[in-house]
């Protein structure tokens, strides 16, 4: 299966359908990092001020996503502490796995899924569409209509 093509490039490639550009749902953008939620861990309240300011500044965060933010803050924390559990030892001392392996296991593929969510993986960059800063929009503006 095809990597979906950003707007940016199928602008370019002169591709862009307005009948089928995404739709804007779920409020507006966010142009400045929201403070983090009381009811996060520090840990989590550390990934939430690290995260929601690269999302604010590529322009892709929106009202609508600080819930999954929060979540996914939360994940991140949850397995730092795991991984600090997990230091000891993947066995508990009989033939049998530390339960804290599974949980670390789970943790990671809910993580891994919702930063792909957020465009905060590399492959999942391409098919985000960021809103462009506000001088790089009008630049991009003037040099498509010079053409």
């Amino acid at each position: 299966m095809t990597q979906r093509a950003s707007t940016q490039l199928k602008a370019i490639r002169g591709t862009q359908r307005a009948d089928r550009a995404p739709k804007q749902t779920g409020g507006e953008r966010l142009t400045k990092a929201p403070p983090p939620p009381g009811n996060l861990s520090p840990a989590a309240a550390g990934e939430w001020n690290a995260l929601a300011d690269v999302l604010t500044r590529s322009g892709a965060l929106v009202s609508s996503d600080l819930r999954p933010l929060e979540l996914l803050c939360e994940t991140l924390a949850t397995e730092t502490v795991l991984r600090a559990i997990l230091k000891n030892g993947l066995m508990t001392g009989l033939n049998k796995a530390h339960p804290a392996f599974r949980m670390q296991i789970t943790t990671r593929t809910l993580a891994a899924r919702l930063l792909t969510d957020f465009g905060l993986t590399p492959k999942a960059r391409q098919a985000v569409d960021f809103a462009p800063l506000p001088d790089e929009e009008e630049a991009a503006w003037e040099k498509m209509m010079a053409m």
